[in-house]
């Protein structure tokens, strides 16, 4: 029997292991905080409207909408790719300038 509950633990602590990766990338803020911020002062420097305000009322409509959980999250990871794009183009733009 404490064989069997070690072997529990091992393997529950081996899927959070595994799942903490993932749950940062879906429910992370941290890097849309740093998103928002770089992409905030980069659209400054090109005296360009801040597109993070757009792409933040654009997603919490899909929020508000949202039927189920999942919906939620759906929404909220777009609003995370997007502004992951939006940083790259800013990026490429400063470049080419």
């Amino acid at each position: 029997m404490k064989t069997d509950t070690n072997e529990l633990k091992d393997t529950l602590s081996s899927v959070r292991d595994l799942m903490s990766p993932i749950v940062e990338e879906i429910e992370g803020e941290e890097e849309m905080r740093r998103l928002k911020e770089e992409n905030d002062y980069l659209d400054e420097l090109q005296d360009d409207t801040r597109r993070s305000d757009e792409i933040e009322e654009k997603h919490e409509k899909e929020i508000a909408k949202a039927k189920s959980e999942a919906d939620v999250y759906e929404a909220k990871y777009k609003k995370k790719i997007e502004a992951r794009c939006e940083e790259q183009l800013s990026h490429g733009a400063e470049r080419c300038r």
